[in-house]
């Protein structure tokens, strides 16, 4: 049996996780979930992910704070930027995976 694939859905928005969770377990994950930054870096510390998606402006701390947090303790992890905001130029960010523009379609996500 093949194992699970695990993801930490990233987003201070209830109804943007839900979706993603939604989504995400009837693909097979298993997934968890964090409203902001802070609890995403803690959470990646004590937790073994195969990926996480990012949502770039979140309270007490940012995606992309929270992301080099990650990366400088994982930095094999995927993560994956999904905002809102087309004019921050994470793409040039070296520790940035992949940035998907809100609102996103889960086939698009999912083919990434």
């Amino acid at each position: 049996m093949m194992a699970r694939h695990s993801i930490l859905i990233v987003d201070d928005e209830d109804s943007v996780r839900r979706a993603l969770r939604k989504w995400f377990e009837a693909s097979g994950f298993d997934v968890d979930e964090a409203a902001d930054g802070l609890t995403a870096v803690e959470k990646c510390r004590d937790g073994q992910y195969d990926i996480v998606t990012m949502d770039y402006e979140m309270p007490r701390m940012n995606g992309l704070d929270a992301l080099h947090a990650i990366k400088k303790e994982r930095p094999d992890l995927p993560i994956i930027v999904l905002t809102g905001y087309s004019d921050v130029g994470l793409e040039d960010d070296g520790g940035v995976d992949l940035v998907l523009y809100k609102p996103v379609g889960m086939r698009v996500l999912e083919d990434h």
